[in-house]
């Protein structure tokens, strides 16, 4: 939070906030403290790390692995001007991370446009980010690479977000814009997947899920492959089976020989599971 005291964006608070909300509701709905922890927090992580957190956070595989990564240098809200004249208005992204990746090593520019607390994403911000970075780079030099990341207010599933939005922006600003999009709860995912290298790395991690306040769920598929490590009930096991639509469950051959009901019961709270499976989550007794 400490860049967007700096940057003056510590008092741009949600419209919505009222007095004797709580701090820990102004930071959620603050887009600006959100996007300041979250980022300060993942250039302290090595180069590595950042960049399979990166990768894994938009999965659309535009983002290769690598394994030699290098953070150069990072920026909060910078304001570019070069094009202000031909767009009508200074630009200010978010989050500018520039990077040294491979090796060969190749640099790599990523514009970060975050939303959060009901804003949404619009296609005419990306183009005036885009444009305006291309006009400040006749100065400083074009890198080998772009990238304009989306976090948070998708109109729409990541992929149709951007194949819309990049469609409207060839039409309408006769330009090619490179972008990838994901969810904060994307990034929460490709943190809880990732292999931090030390126990710095790891406390970092830690932190940061605390600042997204996403708890992971995991597919309903994954309970039912550690099911079969409890004792559960033939109703239990016919509920959480996993057929297609119209076939009908067959009753369980599991014998109640592993780990006690209540264990998987502590479990379910990782898992995105209906009310109804909720409740036939009980300890089977044995005699």
């Amino acid at each position: 939070m400490l860049h967007a005291i700096l940057n003056g964006k510590a008092g741009a608070l949600p419209a919505d906030v009222s007095a004797g909300d709580s701090w820990r509701r102004v930071y959620r709905r603050a887009e600006d403290l959100l996007t300041a922890t979250v980022f300060e927090r993942l250039a302290y992580l090595n180069g590595p790390t950042l960049w399979a957190i990166l990768v894994s956070t938009f999965r659309s595989g535009a983002l290769p692995p690598r394994r030699v990564a290098d953070l150069l240098e990072i920026e909060f809200w910078p304001l570019w001007q070069e094009a202000a004249t031909a767009l009508g208005q200074a630009v200010e992204p978010d989050v500018v991370l520039t990077l040294s990746i491979g090796d060969p090593a190749q640099r790599i520019v990523l514009i970060v446009e975050c939303k959060a607390g009901g804003g949404l994403q619009y296609a005419d911000q990306w183009a005036r980010e885009w444009l305006s970075f291309q006009a400040e780079t006749t100065v400083t030099g074009q890198p080998d690479e772009v990238w304009l990341l989306a976090v948070g207010g998708l109109p729409d599933s990541a992929q149709r977000t951007v194949a819309r939005f990049t469609d409207d922006i060839r039409t309408r600003w006769n330009t090619e814009v490179r972008a990838l999009a994901a969810e904060w709860t994307d990034l929460a995912r490709a943190l809880d997947e990732i292999d931090t290298t030390s126990l710095l790395e790891a406390r970092i991690v830690r932190d940061l899920k605390l600042a997204l306040g996403y708890r992971n769920v995991r597919p309903m598929s994954d309970l039912v492959a550690d099911a079969g490590r409890y004792a559960l009930s033939d109703t239990s096991a016919i509920t959480l089976q996993v057929a297609p639509a119209g076939a009908k469950a067959r009753p369980s051959t599991a014998t109640p020989a592993f780990s006690p009901m209540r264990g998987l019961a502590r479990k379910a709270k990782h898992y995105a599971l209906s009310e109804a499976s909720r409740q036939i989550l009980k300890p089977v007794r044995t005699s």
